[in-house]
């Protein structure tokens, strides 16, 4: 009887003493379970937010050139285009700022240019429903906001891109699988394609422009 007491006694102090030696080691892969957990639910919303609001674009350009087309001069007019569907909403830089900062450095500067040349798009978006135009000055207008979606969207899908490592892991890769197969519709094909040669630097589009020069001499 007194052996076993004494072993219980000898049990009990060895997994306390586990306990205190491992608490170190155990609390670390905690946190960290917690803020890789954080971490997905950031992503969850600055990817998302960055593709639900370019999908929005997407749409009243379109609204916008099919009026233009069929030279809906009531439509153009208005300066209340967005009665029914309202302006597209985006968060503030601060806010963004406080969210993606908390992500590491190779996410954080994608997603800061990202979210800057969204946020010009969507502003000139929502000012050409705003704003009463005739034909020819909602077609400059119109051009306009592609030149600025054509150059902006280079940065936006880099963001993405960037990012293909962590984002297959995210929900099981949702996310990247429906920014994939937005730009895989014609126009913004056609946008993503015009955005890499606008998002060229000066000195690079020189060195292609010799490269060819030189292969055709």
């Amino acid at each position: 009887m007194v052996s076993d007491i004494i072993l219980g006694a000898i049990i009990g102090g060895v997994i306390a003493l586990a306990g205190v030696l491992l608490s170190p080691l155990t609390e670390p892969v905690r946190t960290r379970f917690v803020r890789k957990a954080h971490q997905a639910q950031l992503r969850r919303i600055l990817y998302g937010e960055l593709l639900n609001k370019l999908e929005m674009v997407r749409g009243y350009l379109l609204e916008y050139n099919v009026k233009i087309r069929g030279k809906d001069i009531d439509y153009l007019g208005s300066t209340d285009k967005l009665e029914l569907s309202g302006p597209i909403s985006f968060p503030d830089e601060d806010t963004v700022k406080k969210q993606y900062y908390q992500l590491p450095p190779q996410e954080f500067d994608p997603l800061a240019a990202a979210y800057h040349q969204l946020r010009i798009i969507i502003k000139l978006v929502n000012k050409f429903g705003l704003t009463s135009f005739d034909r020819d000055d909602a077609t400059q207008e119109h051009d306009q906001i592609e030149k600025h979606l054509q150059f902006g969207l280079y940065y936006i899908n880099k963001a993405f891109e960037d990012n293909v490592r962590v984002l297959k892991r995210l929900d099981d890769g949702a996310i990247l699988n429906a920014w994939r197969k937005l730009m895989q519709e014609p126009r913004m094909r056609r946008y993503l394609k015009e955005a890499g040669v606008a998002a060229e630097k000066p000195a690079e589009k020189r060195k292609r422009k010799l490269i060819i020069l030189n292969r055709e001499t």
